[in-house]
């Protein structure tokens, strides 16, 4: 599989609310091969570095939209380790 068809679906199974149990052999498996990657390009490391805080920041979207606090708190409560760890004031 594809990283695109393994990221498909993570976030299907995100928006589904994890109604369905998820494959932990197929996350593991996917999370062994963004490591592996990450550590071979430094390119891959930043295009996943960016791709998961644009996951993050549509998280605040979607509770800003749907009027969900908790998942306001959760999504910024994610995000905020990497916006120190970029050290960015916006």
């Amino acid at each position: 599989m594809t990283v695109t068809a393994l990221t498909k679906i993570l976030l299907q199974q995100h928006t589904e609310g994890f109604n369905n149990p998820p494959d932990h052999e197929l996350i593991k498996a996917f999370h062994q091969h963004v490591i592996e990657k990450s550590t071979e390009s430094a390119v891959y490391d930043f295009w996943n570095s960016f791709i998961t805080m644009v996951g993050m920041l549509l998280g605040i979207v979607r509770a800003t939209r749907t009027a969900d606090f908790n998942l306001h708190l959760a999504s910024f409560g994610a995000m905020l380790p990497r916006l120190f760890a970029y050290d960015r004031v916006n």
